[in-house]
């Protein structure tokens, strides 16, 4: 009788199977503690509950134990994602800086330990993620894209009819579907796009145009129609990134002209509608900010400031107010440094041309929606996967320079 012999590294590879599982495991917690939190599915139990978890931060709680465990899983050697990681690490600290100068001067106090908490935990979480899973991302944004398809069907599950399909209108940006979910859709249309995976590519498309946000929309054709030429392995030229930084560093001189009464005036002589109807109230909150608002406040110093004011003001019981234009909030709260060190820090981690498209439709989106900080925390940790997924296999260099040296 012949007796086989173990094969050699059978046992290390079903070690690595089930730590691997244990991996996508902790990232679905963290997912669906940040999902339920931040949407409701109009079930009063499961509401309440994630109420609580939202009050006291531990979904925070929970996603830096996932984080301290993916670190702790870690073996020597080269670190994934790591240039990336220092470039908005010493963006937030920057920022926390210039914060922590601004209270020391007395202006007005901002939000800043939430603001830190609210940047830093996606950024370490899938920093930690993307290491313990040494670099095999697949399973965690599959996790991200099913929760997220399986949760927007399930959240507008009294809401699908003829009626309510036909009441979706371009013009009033209006949807019964309407939601924070739409941001997240985008993201899916463009990763899956970039893979050519036919069938998340189509859901994440259908949720975009349930949603139906203008920016979205329009950014999802323009990927779709523009990612052969965005799939190729080619860097981007310098001159493009000094391009966009330079854009987008002169977008506060931009808000002033739009927020002048000619402008106003040509916009309703030429539309036929009203400026303030069509951005959805922005202009009043921008043109409140800009004349009471004291300047360099602080990271969260705006949206507590337009909160207070917009209550005492109107007498409203809403509890939060926001500028929903966060390039301008980066600015008034950081000055024009604090608003170049972000641009800065996501411009030079793009290393292929997908994924400085895919910053540049973030800043874009960042114009005139929240995109960083409270209730963000799923968009970034899906957001830094994809970076990641695009700059795999191009190499990190001074693209600045070797441009410059041809």
């Amino acid at each position: 009788m012949t007796v086989l012999a173990p094969v050699r590294g059978c046992e290390s590879l079903q070690r690595e199977a089930i730590l691997v599982n244990k991996y996508d495991l902790i990232f679905f917690i963290v997912f669906v503690l940040f999902f339920f939190s931040e949407n409701r599915m109009d079930l009063p139990f499961l509401d309440n509950a994630f109420t609580v978890i939202e009050h006291y931060k531990l979904k925070y709680a929970v996603s830096l134990i996932g984080c301290a465990y993916f670190m702790l899983s870690l073996e020597s050697g080269e670190r994934l994602f790591r240039e990336e990681f220092s470039l908005y690490l010493k963006m937030i600290l920057f920022v926390i800086g210039l914060s922590l100068i601004s209270i020391i001067t007395g202006r007005y106090r901002g939000d800043l330990i939430n603001e830190g908490m609210y940047f830093s935990v996606p950024l370490f979480f899938s920093y930690s993620a993307i290491n313990a899973k040494k670099g095999a991302t697949d399973s965690l944004l599959n996790i991200a894209f099913w929760m997220t398809a399986a949760g927007f069907f399930f959240k507008f599950r009294h809401v699908f009819s003829p009626s309510s399909l036909s009441s979706i209108s371009f013009a009033e940006s209006y949807s019964p579907f309407e939601g924070e979910l739409a941001f997240q859709s985008v993201l899916f249309v463009i990763l899956y796009a970039w893979k050519r995976d036919r069938l998340k590519y189509l859901l994440s498309l259908v949720i975009c145009l349930l949603s139906f946000k203008r920016l979205s929309i329009l950014a999802v054709l323009i990927f779709s129609l523009s990612m052969n030429r965005l799939r190729g392995g080619e860097k981007p030229k310098a001159g493009i990134r000094t391009f966009i930084l330079a854009a987008f560093l002169l977008f506060p001189v931009g808000i002033h002209i739009l927020l002048s009464d000619s402008f106003s005036e040509l916009f309703s002589a030429v539309t036929g509608l009203d400026l303030d109807s069509f951005v959805m109230s922005r202009s009043l909150f921008m043109r409140t900010v800009l004349e009471e608002y004291p300047f360099f406040g602080g990271l969260g110093s705006v949206r507590s400031f337009l909160s207070e004011y917009m209550r005492g003001y109107y007498h409203t019981n809403v509890s939060i107010y926001d500028l929903h234009c966060d390039i301008m909030r980066f600015y008034l709260e950081c000055s024009l440094i604090g608003l170049f060190s972000l641009l800065y820090a996501y411009i030079k981690s793009a290393r292929s041309k997908i994924a400085l498209a895919f910053v540049t439709y973030i800043f874009l989106e960042s114009c005139v929606n929240h995109m960083f900080g409270a209730g963000r925390t799923m968009y970034w940790i899906i957001a830094y996967l994809m970076i990641f997924e695009f700059n795999r296999g191009v190499p990190y260099e001074d693209i600045d320079t070797a441009h410059s040296s041809r």
